[in-house]
């Protein structure tokens, strides 16, 4: 016959929060061999990670969500058929989960991929007979563009390279912005005696 749990996740958050570690540690299997000191140096080692807890969410039985000023901690718990805990996992997550939101860096990259276009057009209709410098700009800029234009709609590395060099592991990876970027460079015309 399988007990209900004893303390459930969110329990479990709260007794974290007021530093109750010892009434933690009374509900913990004899599986499980955690000291409260060990159960609170891995609290407040998280808690320097998300800062002053804001608020603390039961998802469920077994997971709690506990939110600070910058991130949050997921208390998840697993019982025995006692109903005591015998597994206790404290996972750090960023506050914020919404994987649409566009980073800061890539609203840079996208500002810097439109001046680079707008330069290119510009330069284009503009140019007239451009000299063999702004045939090499024009190149070297045409290539960027292909490989920026590459980076906003390809995902997953096509090149994985890794090397261990004594106790430093070097890793190169590479994605179709490479391809398109080496594509343009190579057939680009390279003589400035025609007009782009």
């Amino acid at each position: 016959m399988v007990v209900p749990p004893t303390l459930d996740a969110l329990s479990v958050a709260k007794l974290f929060r007021e530093n109750k570690f010892e009434d933690v540690r009374a509900h913990l299997s004899n599986t499980l061999n955690l000291s409260a000191d060990q159960l609170k140096n891995g609290w407040q080692s998280y808690m320097n990670l998300i800062g002053p807890i804001s608020d603390i969410k039961a998802v469920n039985v077994n997971i709690a969500k506990v939110n600070g000023r910058v991130g949050a901690i997921l208390v998840t718990t697993a019982y025995d058929q006692s109903g005591n805990i015998n597994y206790l996992w404290l996972n750090p997550v960023p506050l914020d989960e919404n994987p649409n939101r566009l980073s800061l860096g890539a609203i840079v990259g996208i500002c810097l991929t439109v001046v680079l276009v707008l330069f290119l057009v510009v330069a284009f209709f503009r140019g007239g007979q451009l000299g063999d410098g702004q045939w090499a700009i024009m190149r070297i800029l045409g290539a960027l563009c292909a490989g920026f234009a590459a980076a906003l709609f390809t995902g997953d590395a096509l090149l994985k390279m890794s090397r261990s060099y004594g106790g430093t592991e070097l890793t190169i990876s590479g994605a179709a912005g490479f391809a398109l970027f080496f594509t343009v460079w190579f057939f680009f015309p390279r003589s400035g005696t025609k007009t782009p």
